[in-house]
């Protein structure tokens, strides 16, 4: 039996995207749909994959047991792995983006990006839990979003969801660490550590509101 992997990898490194949209869906039973890009070197892991209307630009690798891709572009260099669930839904996904679930995939590791929202370049996303990025959302660069993390004594792994809500601004080089809500129409200034639930809508440095909107 041929190694899914490399079966993939030969495919994404056919000449054009309408043959390797055809082997795709011919031979790992993927739907995508006419409207659809890939580029060179696009490697698609799923057991699940339904791409339309989209474009994903050469040098991305996706791995995830349901990938559903809809009216979104997806830059170059991102690597996408060990997801339960990656949904793009009218959205812009940068460069040098990479989102990582464990390698024992667990039906929590989720990233839901929804409509008119952009994640810029060099994000990092640890998916233990879910993620979710509600309508017309900014990330920027440099940021990183943690849904694990430990105790004091490092001995108990700690797990929660990020859930970032309506018209958020996120700025450069924000951490973001696990069981976290976001309130819509907040920014989230450039540098900020969030470790706790920011549930007023204005204008946050860290955990700290300096100006209500």
């Amino acid at each position: 039996m041929i190694n899914k992997f490399f079966l993939s990898l030969v495919i994404s490194i056919l000449p054009f995207s309408s043959v390797r949209k055809y082997f795709y869906n011919k031979t790992l039973s993927y739907l995508i749909d006419k409207n659809t890009y890939l580029g060179f070197l696009v490697i698609l892991q799923s057991e699940n994959c339904n791409i339309s209307n989209s474009k994903i630009k050469p040098f991305n690798v996706i791995k995830s047991r349901k990938i559903r891709i809809t009216n979104s572009n997806i830059d170059k260099f991102n690597r996408i792995i060990n997801l339960d669930c990656l949904s793009l839904y009218g959205c812009m996904f940068g460069t040098y983006n990479k989102v990582y679930g464990k390698k024992l995939i667990n039906t929590k590791s989720k990233l839901s990006i929804d409509q008119n929202s952009i994640v810029e370049n060099y994000n990092f996303f640890d998916l233990n839990d879910q993620i979710i990025i509600k309508k017309n959302c900014k990330i920027i660069s440099h940021c990183n979003f943690w849904t694990h993390g430990f105790d004091g004594s490092r001995t108990i792994m700690i797990k929660g969801p990020i859930e970032i809500l309506e018209s958020v601004v996120i700025e450069s080089c924000v951490t973001i660490i696990s069981s976290i809500v976001i309130q819509k129409k907040s920014v989230v200034k450039f540098g900020s550590i969030v470790h706790k639930n920011l549930l007023e809508t204005g204008v946050y440095s860290s955990n700290e509101i300096f100006k209500k909107i």
